[in-house]
């Protein structure tokens, strides 16, 4: 495997463009291609708010229908059916699909690593349920997290997640034009470490979102001393896995808007 070569096309498909054109010298154009895909205009920014809309669908259903007994296999199945059906033909979209990851209880404080296997487990009274679903509508990608707890949560649950809540809404306030990525991911990392909990932050603040479910720039990590650009999209998802307890994160897309930060997502943010 030679994990330097580029992803699109894949090696079958070049391989077909030279025997079609024999003596061809093919170009990697992947940061050619990246840099057109960078920024969005206006009008793609509101296919992606559409694309949100629709993720919409499926974590209202998640917030409305959450129960003990219910399995994580169960929750993925009805949230990605919701969306499907809900979401194909909606505002013009042609077709919507999901695909709902689910952890719960410990398991959620492997909630970062990508990706986490929904299983058959079924939730028990104060589990913490951690959905992270990604969604494409003709192409659109957005990407979101919710977290709730079957039964209701605990105070520490609510503390913890209060955290992880204040730490993206620093992280949101601070996107705007010309700011670097490096501080949108301080604005979050420094709530989370003043609270206590910043050895549990493992992962970086965020990623672009656009015509894949993960693109990269932009890139909200702690050293990045890139620019923030007018129409550029970001995942901005903090969250804390602590060992024995459990892990919460929240994550909405954000496009960097001529006056600051234009939260695409749509859903309810609040703990249950």
């Amino acid at each position: 495997m030679n994990l330097g070569e580029p992803s699109v096309p894949v090696r079958a498909s070049r391989e077909l463009v030279m025997q079609a054109l024999p003596g061809a010298k093919l170009e990697d154009a992947t940061e050619f291609i990246n840099s057109l895909r960078l920024c969005k205009t206006p009008a793609e920014v509101e296919k992606f708010r559409i694309a949100n809309e629709i993720a919409g669908f499926g974590l209202a259903w998640f917030r409305e229908n959450l129960r003990v007994g219910m399995t994580e296999i169960e929750l993925a199945a009805q949230v990605n059916s919701e969306i499907a059906i809900r979401g194909s033909g909606y505002k013009g979209m042609r077709s919507a699909r999901a695909f709902a990851q689910v952890s719960s209880g410990a398991g959620t404080e492997r909630g970062w690593r990508p990706f986490e296997i929904t299983t058959n487990r079924p939730f028990a009274k104060g589990d913490i349920v951690l959905l992270e679903l990604g969604v494409v509508a003709d192409g659109y990608w957005a990407d979101n997290t919710r977290v709730l707890v079957a039964g209701g949560a605990n105070q520490k649950q609510r503390e913890v997640y209060n955290v992880v809540l204040t730490a993206q809404l620093a992280a949101i306030e601070r996107i705007r034009v010309g700011v670097k990525m490096s501080e949108v991911d301080q604005a979050a990392r420094k709530i989370i470490e003043g609270a206590g909990y910043g050895e549990y932050f493992i992962h970086v603040t965020g990623h672009g979102v656009g015509w894949r479910y993960h693109e990269f720039p932009p890139l909200l990590h702690p050293s990045n001393e890139q620019l923030l650009r007018e129409g550029m999209i970001t995942s901005v998802e903090p969250g804390i896995y602590i060992p024995g307890f459990g892990g919460m994160r929240v994550e909405d897309n954000v496009a960097v808007g001529p006056k600051g930060a234009d939260v695409l997502s749509t859903v309810s943010k609040e703990m249950n």
